[in-house]
């Protein structure tokens, strides 16, 4: 039973392992994005939209490959950003660059929550600079809210948004003191998305491993008490 057990556990971890080695293969890869996005946002910043609109249809279909290696959320997210800044045309479309970029610099992240959450932890670090502009921050947000809609709450991130618009409209402390409640109630640990599907997975291989074995288990022992019955038979005839 114990080289069943093994046996088992070794098809297991050789089904799993492909997988994990495929997704460190495409991360690798990720790791330029950061440098892809900070020269797309040169040229959009410098109004160079076709060198911008060029550089995006270069790497798109690299992007595509590896976003289908995603959850469905993250695909229908990369597609959501890509679609309005596929043909970039003015500065109208600078929010629509910057919720793209920060979608893909976290997608280049080896940890994108993690990614997030420190991007999280630095717009609430901006918040207590005074030569800080509030619209700036509130852009900020703005442009972060798709990546964290992966990863945290929606009615939490809400919440916050709602908190923004005020503190955009108010320059009264207590409109900026809700605003860093609201973040630091966002920051507090929780289990995350990721953390429960890898749970799930590993739940799944666990139970297959453990059905399999048993199932293996009582077909060597009906096969055994088989032979037994036969060689029985024989010498009693």
């Amino acid at each position: 039973m114990g080289r069943a057990i093994l046996i088992c556990f070794v098809v297991s971890l050789s089904l799993w392992i492909p997988s994990n080695d495929h997704h460190k293969f495409i991360h690798a890869e990720q790791n330029t994005w950061s440098s892809f996005t900070e020269q797309y946002r040169h040229l959009f910043h410098d109004e160079k939209y076709e060198l911008a609109n060029r550089m995006l249809n270069n790497r798109q279909k690299e992007m595509e490959q590896y976003i289908s290696t995603l959850s469905y959320q993250h695909q229908e997210t990369f597609n959501k950003l890509l679609y309005p800044i596929i043909t970039i045309q003015s500065d109208k479309q600078k929010m629509e660059v910057e919720k793209f970029l920060s979608f893909m610099n976290a997608m280049g992240s080896d940890h994108p929550q993690k990614y997030a959450r420190q991007e999280l932890k630095s717009l609430r670090n901006q918040l207590n600079q005074t030569d800080q502009d509030r619209s700036s921050i509130v852009s900020n947000w703005n442009a972060l809210v798709p990546t964290l809609q992966l990863y945290f709450d929606q009615g939490e991130l809400s919440v916050v948004t709602n908190s923004m618009i005020v503190f955009g409209n108010s320059e009264t402390l207590a409109a900026k003191q809700e605003v860093v409640r609201r973040l630091d109630k966002l920051l507090e640990d929780k289990p995350s998305v990721i953390s429960y599907d890898a749970f799930i997975w590993t739940a799944a291989i666990i139970g297959c491993t453990i059905l399999i074995t048993l199932v293996y288990v009582a077909a060597r022992k009906y096969v055994a008490e088989k032979k037994e019955k036969k060689a029985g038979d024989k010498l009693n005839s």
